[in-house]
């Protein structure tokens, strides 16, 4: 190798190493969250669904919470689960939907499914995520919904509910059929006839979580549900929906604001190549900065 080469090949190493550099500097940095012990992965979660795992109660001290989505228990129900946890119920958290049609997909993912779709700029990291370069795969609906999952049990356990005392539902989100969420209610107060059960109002702004409250208030109706209680979601009150028959909730112990925050560090962890998402955040950001600067929230009284 004569003395042109040479200079050119080290040029050319130089460039290289500058590339690399700078291809580094665009991965985000491992930043520090809340992980549980228990991480779950997806043959755990294929087990979440059996209802014939669960032990059937007359109790009255237990609380069925349904949350519609993934990051409904917390922003919602973040407040009044403490709450229950604090008074010594037995709660149980039974997610209805995997969530898989979410927007927030396409963010993650850098673009839509469409080959050389337009990149979609992320407005929490201020880039254009590149599953590529940030060494995790393409999200698939089923992908998202399963990652949509593992943080919806991440942040309950992180917020004392004992994995044994969740379970999910495969209900497809965007519009919830009335039938199958009827269904899955009914089983549930089959199981628990005397419990307490927990839900969204009916007058939600969200089009999935009004459903529940629907079904939930036509079974009191119906009287096959005794106690019930309503929750305006945060979607809600930031859009001023329900003026009325509204009561403020607040947290009865103000040290479990922590576990709170620790489910919320579960929604905004991103470390897509050890299955960390964000999926909450990317999703409705807003809403969790207004849970971020408050311990309360509305009940509604039909």
């Amino acid at each position: 190798m004569d003395e042109e080469q040479l200079k050119k090949f080290v040029t050319l190493l130089a460039i290289l190493l500058i590339m690399c550099c700078l291809g580094q500097s665009q991965l985000p940095q491992e930043s520090p969250f809340y992980i549980p012990k228990h991480t779950f992965t997806l043959s755990e979660l294929k087990k979440r669904t059996p209802l014939s795992r669960f032990h059937p109660s007359l109790s009255q001290n237990v609380v069925v919470y349904f949350s519609p989505h993934a990051d409904d228990e917390v922003l919602t129900f973040g407040v009044p689960i403490k709450n229950d946890l604090a008074a010594h119920k037995k709660v149980y958290v039974v997610l209805l939907s995997l969530g898989e049609y979410s927007t927030a997909r396409y963010v993650v993912n850098g673009r839509r499914d469409q080959p050389f779709s337009k990149p979609i700029l992320c407005p929490i990291h201020h880039r254009i995520h590149s599953p590529k370069k940030e060494h995790f795969h393409f999200l698939n609906p089923n992908q998202f919904g399963r990652a949509r999952v593992r943080e919806f049990f991440l942040a309950t356990t992180a917020m004392g509910i004992p994995y044994e005392q969740t379970a999910f539902y495969k209900v497809r989100n965007g519009r919830f059929p009335r039938k199958q969420v009827e269904s899955i209610v009914k089983s549930w107060i089959h199981m628990f006839p005397n419990a307490t059960f927990k839900s969204m109002s009916q007058h939600d702004f969200h089009i999935d979580h009004a459903m529940v409250g629907k079904v939930v208030n036509d079974l009191v109706r119906r009287r096959q549900i005794q106690e019930q209680a309503y929750y305006i979601s945060i979607a809600t009150e930031m859009k001023n929906i329900v003026k009325k028959n509204k009561k403020m909730v607040k947290l009865k112990k103000l040290e479990d604001r922590k576990d709170i925050l620790k489910a919320v560090q579960i929604y905004s962890s991103w470390n897509p190549s050890k299955g960390y998402f964000g999926l909450g955040i990317h999703s409705v950001e807003s809403q969790f900065d207004h849970l971020k600067k408050r311990t309360s929230i509305y009940q509604y009284s039909n």
